[in-house]
């Protein structure tokens, strides 16, 4: 082996060995954190910015991150090992996206570790995740998740190979940061800063995914990627960008202490310059504390020698306590004139000296704000007090201008510089020398120190000044460490062209010496071939042969040898006509030459002799090629078939018996009315007929196939499933048993089914499956319920009507009887001897012989057992019996049993008596009555002719000759004879309907209407009537009581009129076996209350001065058609006329008229 692929085989296993490492350091910082954090140790649980740093939040997700790093290469190929890592990834993604968003949105989340304990504890001093920290692990969580070493995930490593490289980076970064004290170059502007064991930590994450992602993508052997060598340029190209960075930063940090050293001079020079006057007043004051008096001279001398001391000095005044001055001193070139004698105060002067008063201790000078002067110009007041044995009491109160103060500072010690000096949050003064540079980057503040309000001192440089003191250092960096990439790319570049060139060559080797032993195994098997193909053709049973296209054999078998009874040597150059009989050599020659004609593969059936005679063989014949594809014969491979031949005849015949049979099974299948179906040991069907399956469909919603399994068809109904598979489990154990179940919706009607259930087995009587026939029984169930039912009811009947129940059984001659039948007879239950001649006993001696031969003619000519007789009880008491009964016959006719019931009815028996008596005295009574009737009036007609026609001889003879009161009384006699003439007429008549009874023959009731008409004809023109008539039937009746029918009801429609002429109208209708007539008018009516009253003899509705008549008419009428066999009834209202209707019985022959 070379020292390339010796030296890739060591980079292998120490990348395997680095990347475990990685990950066990990375699950040691997150644990160890993890476990100080649990166990309360200081040591492991410091929580501040440095070496210990490390939050909650980060160590968690390390130990997460770490975990699925070592999961990837430990067990790279685990499918569960692909599940556990992308959860630990998801878990931290959601977490580092949380910190993230929170830290972009100033928002809580809640899912910081550090910031739930926090909130729990009641703490504030528990640290955040950094946000470069939480990106970081957002970056590896994204790596460890893509990390794959499949053919499909190494399509995505070179994201995870960059999410490597600059997770290193920002690690790099952080860490350099942390060490040298750049701070940009760990902390994001107000980001809390990294702490080295998050920059370790991240650090050993992207070097373990970076060595992981090298695994994955040279696993067994793979081709390196292309987007390798890019990777390592990155990397180089990073890490040569980071030390730029971290040399620039360092650079910047340089340039930044001087402008801080500078602005410190500053700012030290303004308050050392604020010192020199102090000292001098402080001085003067000494001076004047120590003169009792205080003369004008001396303190002009004093104030002109501190004024040349202090040339930024504008005046100088002696304050006495009541804030007057004393004596002022000013320049010569000040506004106003020096004071000697005049007083005057100020307010500045008593807020200054206040300011002192109540400054600390030890503070004897005070410094007033930027303000207007008292002598004009912007300046500060610089106050001193003036002791008095031990007292304060005057002060020496000086004015500075403040431009030419802080010129002289500036020109000391801040030239070059651009300065803003600000008292408080005020600006002051400002100076700039040149164009500055950013502010915000470069700018440094000081506080300068003095009495009174707090001065401070900004100090930045000009552009140029920075661009001098910048290094050319990282731009060099930079690039040497660009090109040190691009070499490592370039040389990782050349270790992949050497190692695939190694395993190119290594292929190259193999396929060589694999080509070298594939091609000695071949010869041996083409050798192994010849010798196998000469021994198949030797031993095979088929005739092989090979011919030119002459004809003429080449090659035969030993099989064509032994069958035709030559050698090879013999047949060798000899045609077919040598060795066959013609007409066999002339067809073998023309199949010959169809091959080679057509020049493709022929599958023929020949026939060649045997000694046993003629053998049919299924010959396949090809064309042979030479290796330039020209045909040079004919290769022939024939199989005697005359077994297979016979064997497929009988096999046909037994198929066409099979056929047969499945036919007719399949037509008893499906003629059946059962619905059959059959399963195998799988639930599966595998036969079923037509009627089953349209059930199925109905029932279940589902359409079933050979072959489908029950159970699943059955998946939605549960019930119906598990059902399915207990039955159909017992009989496919070999159960065989019957079962009925209910279908349907009990709204609508359930059906019911008996199931039988039988095993199906092989003729070993091995099972094989199971069958059920599913007969609906329906009917026969509902006709069992109704019976049920029916004799529910029936006993129950029997129960309260007190009939009994008897069964003679006509095989035995045993006669049954009931509780109830025995009590019929006065008989104790069970006392009856149960024979037929024991019965006879018990009955009259009068009905024996009657009720015999009721029981033969039901039993000999099939009619119902009815009949009624005499039982005499043992108290000599008798009491009548009626007994019912059925004949029940066996499938040949004879009869075998006949049930029946019998009941007592001597109660009803007596009244049957009772009433054939009152009935008889009845019909004597009204023959009588009738007769009665016709005599007496028929015999009251003659005197009472006499009575009338002797007193209308006495009205003619006398009226007018008698007074009034004689006439009024013979007239009303006459009235009541006339009266009395009318009413023995109509009594008469009403006598004759029910005694003259003539025999009732067929009659035109249109001719009966007719003459009806005509006797009413004077009525009819005097009352304008209008009368008609439809078309009329003919029936069976008397004429004349139809005349007197239709002439009463016409009579009475005329006479009951109103205003208007009276309209009749006599009409007839067909109805079922009758025809109804009606007599219609527009009269009067009549009340609903008097329709029956008015058929009532004698009964009148209206006074004789309105309407004359004696109140038989009607009574007449009705007796007419009950006489006919029909009734008669009113439909009316008054004031809209009234209907009479009448029905009478039809012919069946007849039709209306």
């Amino acid at each position: 082996m070379s020292t390339a692929p010796r030296a890739l085989a060591w980079l292998q296993v120490w990348r395997h060995r680095a990347v475990v490492g990685c990950g066990v350091l990375t699950v040691g910082i997150g644990g160890g954190r993890l476990l100080g954090w649990a166990l309360g140790q200081e040591v492991l649980n410091r929580t501040g910015g440095g070496l210990g740093g490390l939050t909650l939040t980060s160590a968690l997700s390390l130990v997460a991150l770490g975990v699925a790093l070592l999961l990837t290469v430990l067990w790279p190929r685990a499918t569960w090992r692909r599940w556990v890592t992308g959860g630990l990834a998801a878990a931290v993604i959601v977490v580092a996206g949380e910190v993230l968003i929170e830290d972009a949105t100033g928002t809580d989340l809640g899912l910081d570790l550090e910031r739930w304990q926090r909130r729990v504890a009641g703490a504030a001093d528990f640290p955040r995740v950094p946000p470069v920290v939480a990106l970081g692990l957002l970056l590896c969580a994204v790596a460890c998740g893509l990390l794959r070493s499949d053919d499909r995930g190494r399509r995505w490593l070179a994201l995870p190979g960059v999410v490597a490289v600059v997770t290193v980076a920002v690690a790099v970064v952080s860490l350099s940061g942390t060490l040298t004290g750049v701070e940009l170059t760990y902390g994001w502007g107000k980001a809390t800063t990294v702490s080295i064991p998050e920059s370790l930590a991240l650090g050993l994450l992207g070097v373990g995914i970076f060595g992981a992602t090298l695994g994955a993508a040279t696993q067994d052997d793979a081709p390196v990627p292309r987007w390798i060598p890019l990777l390592f340029f990155v990397g180089g190209f990073t890490a040569a960008a980071v030390a730029a960075l971290a040399l620039a930063e360092l650079n910047r940090s340089q340039i930044r202490a001087g402008i801080r050293q500078a602005a410190q001079g500053l700012a030290e020079g303004l308050a050392g310059q604020f010192q020199e006057p102090a000292a001098a007043l402080r001085r003067m004051a000494g001076r004047h504390a120590a003169d009792a008096q205080i003369t004008r001279d001396k303190w002009d001398l004093e104030a002109r020698v501190f004024l040349e001391a202090a040339p930024d000095c504008r005046a100088l005044h002696l304050v006495a306590p009541d804030f007057q001055s004393r004596f002022s001193f000013a320049p010569a070139d000040a506004t106003g004139t020096p004071e000697t004698t005049m007083r005057r105060s100020d307010p500045q002067w008593r807020a200054l000296i206040s300011s002192l008063t109540n400054a600390p201790a030890g503070d004897d000078a005070a410094i007033s704000p930027a303000t207007m002067l008292p002598s004009g110009g912007r300046g500060f007041l610089l106050c001193v007090p003036v002791p008095f044995a031990g007292r304060t009491g005057d002060h020496l109160v000086a004015e500075f201008r403040l431009t030419p103060f802080l010129s002289r500072a500036l020109t000391r010690h801040a030239v070059g510089w651009n300065v803003v000096l600000n008292e408080g949050d005020r600006m002051i003064s400002r100076q700039e020398v040149g164009a500055p540079a950013s502010v915000s980057r470069w700018a440094q503040t000081t506080r300068v120190a003095k009495a009174g309000e707090a001065w401070s001192v900004v100090l930045w440089p000009t552009a140029a000044a920075v661009t001098q003191q910048r290094s050319a250092l990282p731009w060099v960096t930079l690039t040497v460490g660009s090109l040190l990439a691009v070499l490592l790319g370039l040389a990782v570049q050349l270790v992949i062209t050497t190692r695939a060139q190694h395993f190119a060559m290594t292929a190259a080797n193999a396929r060589l010496t694999r080509e070298i032993e594939e091609r000695k195994i071949v010869e041996q098997a083409l050798e192994t071939q010849r010798q196998q193909l000469q021994a198949i053709l030797d031993n095979c049973t088929a005739c092989i042969y090979v011919k030119n296209l002459r004809g003429e054999y080449l090659l035969v078998n030993r099989q064509f040898e032994k069958l035709f009874h030559v050698t090879g040597a013999a047949v060798a150059g000899k045609t077919d006509q040598d060795l066959f009989p013609p007409a066999l050599a002339a067809a073998f020659r023309a199949n010959d030459l169809r091959v080679a004609t057509e020049q493709r593969p022929l599958e023929l059936e020949e026939v060649a002799p045997q000694d046993d005679g003629l053998h049919t063989y299924v010959s396949v014949k090809f064309p042979m090629l030479d290796p330039a594809g020209t045909i040079y014969g004919v290769c022939g491979i024939s199989t005697d078939i005359t077994e297979r031949k016979q064997g497929e005849e009988r096999l046909r015949t037994s198929h066409a018996a099979l056929q047969f049979a499945n036919d007719r099974l399949t037509g008893i299948l499906e003629g059946a009315h059962d619905l059959v179906a059959a399963l195998d040991l799988e639930f599966r069907l595998i036969a079923f007929n037509h009627a089953y399956q349209e059930n199925f469909r109905k029932t279940f919603g589902r359409d079933l196939t050979l072959g489908m399994n029950l159970l699943s068809a059955l998946e939605h109904v549960p019930d119906e499933r598990a059902s399915a598979a207990e039955n159909w489990g017992r009989a496919l154990r070999g159960e065989e048993f019957q079962v009925v179940k209910e279908f349907g919706d009990p709204a609508r009607g359930r059906n019911f089914y008996e199931i039988s259930y039988s095993s199906i087995r092989s003729e070993q009587g091995q099972l094989i499956g199971a069958a059920h026939f599913v007969r609906d029984i329906t009917t026969r169930r509902r006709a069992e319920l109704a019976l049920q039912a029916s004799e529910d009811r029936l006993s129950l009947a029997l129960k309260s009507s007190h009939a009994g129940t008897w069964h003679w059984d006509m095989k035995t001659g045993r006669i049954l009887w009931d509780d109830h039948t025995h009590a019929l007879f006065g008989l104790a239950p069970g006392t009856f001897a149960g024979t037929y001649e024991a019965f006879a006993e018990r009955l009259a001696a009068e009905d024996r012989e009657r009720v015999r031969t009721d029981v033969l003619h039901s039993v000999e000519k099939g009619r119902d057992f009815d009949t009624e007789y005499r039982a005499v009880w043992p108290d000599g008491t008798v009491h009548w019996i009626a007994a019912r009964g059925m004949v029940y016959r066996d499938a040949a006719g004879r009869p075998v049993s006949m049930v029946g019931v019998c009941w007592d009815v001597t109660r009803r028996k007596e009244n049957e008596n009772e009433l054939k008596e009152m009935t008889m005295a009845l019909a004597r009574s009204n023959t009588d009555l009738q007769q009665f009737a016709y005599v007496a009036s028929h015999d009251l007609q003659e005197p009472l002719r006499m009575v009338t026609s002797f007193l209308q001889l006495l009205s003619q003879r006398y009226h007018g000759k008698l007074d009034s009161e004689a006439d009024e009384f013979i007239n009303f006699a006459v009235d009541g004879a006339r009266r009395m003439h009318q009413l023995i007429s109509d009594l008469l008549a009403y006598s004759r309907v029910g005694s003259n009874r003539n025999p009732l023959q067929l009659i035109d009731t249109a001719a009966a209407f007719a003459a009806a008409q005509a006797n009413l004809m004077l009525a009819i023109r005097d009352a304008g009537a209008t009368v008609t008539c439809g078309p009329l039937p003919r029936i069976r009746g008397d004429e004349v009581q139809w005349v007197q029918l239709f002439q009463n009801l016409i009579g009475n429609a005329v006479k009951f009129h109103g205003e208007r002429a009276p309209v009749v109208r006599v009409e007839a209708v067909r109805e079922g076996p009758d025809w109804k007539f009606s007599v219609r008018d527009n009269g009067i009516g009549i009340e609903p209350q008097f329709h029956q009253r008015v058929f009532v003899i004698f009964q009148r509705l209206h006074a004789r001065e309105q309407y004359a008549g004696t109140g038989i008419g009607l009574a007449v009428c009705k007796r007419i058609v009950e006489r006919h066999g029909g009734r008669i009834w009113i439909e009316s209202e008054p004031g809209h006329g009234t209907t009479f209707l009448f029905t009478v019985p039809a012919v069946k022959t007849e039709e209306p008229a």
